[in-house]
């Protein structure tokens, strides 16, 4: 989470830019507002899961530290509250303004130091860049700078799980949910101020702080805002419900906010033992309004395992009373395993933009994306082992993050690092790659023989219900097809996109694997030359499969990466074919929706002729460039393990459905990482649904 105070913001995990003035319309209560949120900001992957802070660290002088301290601790009494914001806010020449960002971690059961003596936290610096309209904000982070926030007190061998910023009485604070301390962060230090206690204040636990805002010369920090139930739902007792008012002596009052929490859910329509989970929350001067971000929220009750998947995308606002509510939907990426975990308003923007971190979690511990471990591994092998990295192995680097991103067919941002290679851990396959000279379709061709095939037939509904003598497929050209099985052999996207509706709905086990797995997408590009210009590549034997492309900066890694040469490879052949195909994928990969094809096809030359300087690209003879992505029949081109989800998904899409309907295709079998290797063994595996039919 994030502070400080009401002025200095917490970054989301992704950016959207919504419709302006929206806030005002809800605070009038004009009715519902869909895009409340100007601006959500993806700034770290889930690994961090953490917190976000426009401030300014130090002071001018370590002497002056030291003299404030002494002169507080001589006079505190005396000593006015200081309302300054640790904030700087830098204006650019182009209009843009700029603040440092400061973020804390919640590291979870990896605290603790490898020599079990102390718990440590990551603190991160970098800075956001709002442009001058307010539509484009851009994070970036300062790895160099990286440094721990470290304790050796702990409750039940856990501590510095820290959780939130707050700039408050001229000090930056953090709360650690652990232990319930509230630490002062100064010169990479965070040094105990005062413990809080649970619920009422007469128990010996610290307060699970989950959040902290300011709100006049008051400091406010809170818990989860629900009954503390067991991990199966038992209710146990109403602590976390109540929450904790500091004055700047560090004079602490504990106040009941059950009511208020109560009626915070009932604003969207949750009653007990329904329940709401909060770690965002903030109040505004500007607006004289309570703002809350829930992480997560149902109508059901509470459940350890399900919680997980139960983010909202929800905000609520209270007056200051905190009497009346209002809540407001916001978009969303449709996963349900996010939930907000802090934000905080902008400076400079009357409270009305706002940065936002969702996180998520899986089976208890914070989920991350691969990009982002990937860079600190990287980050931190360079500074352990003092190794000047040179631009060409920071090229080098790039273009092996290229080639990991084709081959999970999506940037590493999206991508599970725990179980993104889950494939690997059964050796299938050896030998050297073999090229279809004649194509794939001649093996679709073979197989399909004898089969009674509709094309033009696309599905709209499937009518599958255990109360049916037969199942029933409806076609959107009138046609319906009966049967007692059905084999389903669509794209992931096909299915995510719910272009074929099931009555009744899919299972919610089986609907939620479908949404967890990621559609990857990469789009090829083949030209044909009427000359081999690379010939000089080839080995001794005449040959040559496939040479890279290093890219000049990090936003080109996944353009044209690798030249395949799938030129004719018998020299007595009467006609001499030259072609070279490769892909764009990442970032690239939508150059093929942007550009026509024959633009597309002149970076890919320019591309070559910048690889080949000594050389004259010859003039292309043909062209043939893909556009899965926007084929409404496919969608994709292979999935990939998304930070939310896990090697066991893909056996749960695999399953069948009440005997009834079965699936089959690419993403029904974990161990293959290929589209044609899964769907060779897809096809025979599923070769069993034909043999339970009776005829």
């Amino acid at each position: 989470m994030a502070g400080p105070s009401r002025s200095s913001p917490s970054t989301s995990k992704q950016k959207r830019t919504k419709p302006t003035g929206c806030i005002e319309k809800l605070l009038n209560r004009q009715g519902n507002c869909v895009g409340f949120l100007d601006i959500l900001i993806t700034a770290l992957a889930a690994s961090l899961a953490s917190y976000f802070l426009f401030t300014h660290l130090y002071r001018d002088s370590s002497i002056v530290v030291r003299a404030l301290t002494i002169f507080f601790v001589l006079i505190s009494i005396l000593q006015p509250y200081n309302s300054t914001q640790l904030y700087i806010t830098r204006h650019l020449a182009d209009g843009s303004s700029e603040w440092e960002i400061f973020v804390v971690t919640d590291l979870d059961h990896d605290s603790k130091t490898a020599d079990g003596k102390k718990w440590q936290s990551l603190a991160k610096r970098g800075t956001l860049k709002l442009a001058k309209d307010q539509k484009k904000a851009e994070v970036k982070w300062r790895d160099a700078e990286d440094f721990y926030l470290s304790t050796n007190i702990a409750a039940g061998g856990r501590a510095m799980e820290l959780s939130d910023l707050a700039a408050f009485d001229g000090r930056l604070l953090t709360c650690d949910d652990r232990t319930g301390l509230i630490f002062w962060v100064e010169n990479k230090q965070a040094i105990p101020w005062l413990i809080v206690n649970d619920g009422p204040g007469n128990v010996i636990k610290g307060l699970k702080a989950e959040w902290m805002t300011v709100k006049g010369e008051e400091l406010f920090v809170g818990g989860l805002g629900k009954e503390w139930t067991t991990t199966s739902g038992e209710y146990v007792n109403d602590h976390p419900m109540w929450i904790k008012k500091v004055n700047a002596k560090g004079a602490v009052t504990h106040i009941n906010w059950k009511d208020v929490f109560v009626r915070v859910r009932a604003a969207i329509g949750i009653q007990y033992p329904g329940y709401m989970i909060h770690e965002a929350v903030q109040w505004s001067d500007v607006h004289g309004k309570w703002f809350f971000l829930p992480r997560r929220a149902s109508n059901d009750t509470y459940s350890e395992e399900a919680d997980e998947t139960r983010g909202t995308n929800y905000m609520v606002v209270g007056n200051e009373e905190l009497t009346q509510f209002n809540a407001v939907r916001i978009d969303t990426d449709g996963n349900t395993r996010k939930g907000y975990s802090a934000f905080q308003f902008i400076p400079g923007t009357k409270d009305s933009l706002i940065v936002a971190l969702k996180s998520e979690e899986k089976d208890g511990k914070p989920v991350a994306s691969y990009i982002k471990q990937l860079q600190t591994v990287h980050t931190e092998l360079l500074k352990k082992s003092g190794v000047k990295w040179t631009d060409a192995e920071e090229r080098v680097f790039q273009w092996q993050i290229g080639n990991l991103e084709f081959a999970c067919g999506a940037k590493l941002d999206q991508v599970s690092w725990r179980n993104w290679d889950q494939n690997e851990s059964v050796a299938l396959f050896a030998g050297a790659h073999a090229l279809l000279t004649d194509g794939s379709g001649e093996i679709i061709k073979k197989l399909s023989e004898g089969t009674d095939i509709r094309a033009s037939h696309v599905v709209d509904r499937i009518e599958w219900g255990s109360e049916r003598a037969k199942a029933a497929v409806y076609c959107k050209n009138g046609k319906k097809y009966q049967a007692d099985k059905i084999l389903i052999a669509v794209p992931l996207a096909v299915l995510q996109k719910e272009h074929i509706k099931f009555r009744p709905p899919l299972p919610e086990r089986k609907r939620d694997a479908i949404s967890k797995i990621g559609t990857g997408l990469i789009e090829k590009v083949a030209v044909r030359f009427p000359r081999r210009f690379w010939s000089h590549l080839l080995s001794k034997g005449g040959s040559l499969d496939y040479f890279s492309h290093v890219p000049k900066s990090s936003d080109q890694r996944g353009l044209f990466n690798m030249f395949y040469d799938f030129s004719t490879q018998n020299p007595n052949a009467k006609t001499q074919n030259y072609v070279l195909m490769s892909y764009c994928c990442g970032d690239s990969v939508d150059i093929v929706n942007k550009n026509s094809d024959l633009e597309v096809v002149r970076i890919f030359c320019q591309t070559l002729q910048d690889m080949f300087p000594n050389e004259q690209i010859p003039e292309p003879t043909g062209h043939v460039v893909t556009h899965w992505g926007r084929d409404p029949n496919i969608g994709m081109s292979y999935s990939f393990v998304k930070e939310s989800a896990t090697g066991e998904d893909y056996d749960v899409i695999a399953e069948d459905v009440e005997d009834r309907l079965y699936f089959c295709g690419e993403v029904n079998y974990r161990i293959l990482e290929t589209f044609s290797q899964k769907l060779s063994w897809q096809n025979i595996g599923q070769s069993r649904v034909v043999d339970t039919v009776k005829f």
